[in-house]
């Protein structure tokens, strides 16, 4: 949905982000979906068939895509795009903490052009 448009391009400009507590709810958010998938509907949505073959919990479905590609596993090309743009984001590890909207309005509408929390 809407919500996860903005979160993901959120995840792209977190350098950017300046506000110290948008940063913080969006690192938070991105650290609860790296530990169950579930919460990443962009991860699953790309890797849907990836997912349904390979891994049999999705709530898991990030590391076990990280482990079938570093067995060589074929994933489809948008899905191995998305599990290496986790990778790049993993540094962020907090704690998730609730409203995104309330904490990161100025910068949805600064960095993501039009969408909306």
């Amino acid at each position: 949905g809407e919500g996860g448009r903005v979160l993901e391009c959120m995840r792209r400009e977190l350098d950017r982000i300046r506000a110290p507590e948008c940063k913080a709810h969006v690192s938070r958010l991105m650290a609860a979906s790296y530990r169950d998938s579930r919460l990443d509907g962009v991860l699953l949505a790309r890797c849907a068939n990836d997912v349904n073959r390979i891994c049999f919990d999705r709530r898991g479905a990030l590391q076990c895509l990280r482990d079938a590609m570093a067995k060589h596993t074929a994933v489809e090309p948008e899905c191995a795009e998305a599990v290496r743009e986790r990778d790049r984001q993993a540094a962020a590890s907090i704690d998730f903490i609730p409203r995104l909207a309330d904490a990161c309005s100025a910068e949805v509408s600064a960095y993501c052009d039009g969408d909306h929390l």
